[in-house]
């Protein structure tokens, strides 16, 4: 019940990342940033106006695949633990 509890008063957020920087994620974060930087610093007028709708778009696209993988990784989870409990006497939810 702790679980459903934490969940309730917002002690969970699938959506925060921590991450040290000198992991992988954290390495390709930096070139990340630093590239962009550098790209707007050069870029006029309709040229950053471009990258701006790219990176706007990227984003939205890199919002909707987590979203996605989110709702995938829950349900699979439901089923294994549905599995668990009820075995073969149960129906999955892709039947």
């Amino acid at each position: 019940m702790k679980f459903i509890k934490d969940l309730y008063y917002g002690n969970i957020s699938p959506w925060e990342m921590i991450f040290e920087r000198d992991s992988q994620y954290g390495r390709a974060g930096t070139v990340l940033m630093e590239s962009e930087d550098k790209l707007r610093k050069n870029l006029k007028d309709e040229d950053l106006k471009n990258f701006e709708r790219f990176a706007d778009s990227t984003n939205k696209i890199l919002d909707i695949s987590c979203q996605e993988c989110f709702g995938t990784g829950f349900r699979l989870g439901v089923e294994l633990m549905a599995d668990v409990v009820w075995g073969d006497e149960k129906r999955t939810l892709r039947d």
